[in-house]
């Protein structure tokens, strides 16, 4: 008896110690901010005020009427891919975001302040293109769902995104009461129904960071009439991003939206 008391008392005390540091500590947990990437070649990156808050952003074909603003995804170092957007887009000056906390940008990453600078980086940048689109792989989804819903946009891509992080972290600490602990939401399902212009959603059927039922999920709460999907068969969260069947719908996609 004394043991079955001493075990369960064990038990409570482990579980209480887990939910509290999932929540005092979550954001080490949900950002992984990428290191400081060297760049010798024409890809230069400039540097923007938003808040309190410097952003490196990676500029890539300037000049050009059309842009496309890239939020990558978690640890991602967004201008190692600059040379695969360039020869895809090279009519579009492409953005490359690196978050706050990210790379050279200065702040430490938070919800409320990502939203807020994916809104003062379009509103930088609108007034010197014709049309503005976005992509957002995984996180930047989160983030281009959100500018989606509050600003007007040209097109809409989300590449192996999630309809909420609270769902997701439901799923992976599901004994824990996430519900009440969680404070990076990132509800990017109910912003779907604010979204204007035609949308691709990507979906890697094997993904094991974020199961593909929570992407379309995700896909079912958009307009009718302006989504589409694609699925990349056999595919992981990660390194599909030079594979033929990716590229090829995005340009099918920007070829169709036009």
């Amino acid at each position: 008896m004394h043991i079955f008391l001493w075990l369960f008392g064990l038990s409570v005390a482990l579980y209480l110690a887990g939910a509290v540091v999932l929540t005092l500590f979550q954001r080490s947990f949900i950002y992984w901010p990428t290191s400081v990437v060297q760049r010798s070649d024409a890809i230069r990156s400039f540097s923007l005020e938003s808040d309190d808050a410097q952003l490196q952003i990676w500029q890539i074909n300037p000049g050009q009427g059309q842009a496309i603003i890239y939020f990558g995804g978690n640890c991602e170092k967004v201008a190692l891919k600059a040379e695969c957007w360039q020869t895809l887009f090279p009519n579009h000056t492409i953005y490359l975001n690196e978050y706050r906390g990210y790379g050279e940008s200065t702040g430490k990453p938070k919800q409320t302040q990502l939203y807020q600078d994916a809104l003062n980086l379009y509103d930088a940048l609108a007034p010197k293109h014709q049309s503005v689109d976005v992509i957002g792989r995984s996180l930047g989804a989160a983030m281009a769902i959100y500018l989606a819903a509050h600003r007007k946009l040209g097109r809409l891509v989300l590449v192996t995104p999630f309809d909420s992080m609270l769902h997701l972290v439901q799923r992976m600490y599901w004994i824990l009461p996430v519900g009440l602990m969680l404070k990076e939401r990132y509800p990017s399902v109910d912003f779907a129904a604010k979204v204007t212009v035609p949308t691709l959603v990507v979906i890697a059927d094997k993904d094991r960071v974020v199961p593909p039922r929570h992407a379309w999920q995700l896909f079912e709460a958009l307009p009718n009439d302006l989504r589409q999907s694609v699925v990349l068969e056999g595919h992981g969260h990660n390194h599909f991003h030079t594979e033929p069947v990716y590229e090829q719908a995005l340009l099918q996609f920007f070829k169709q939206s036009t």
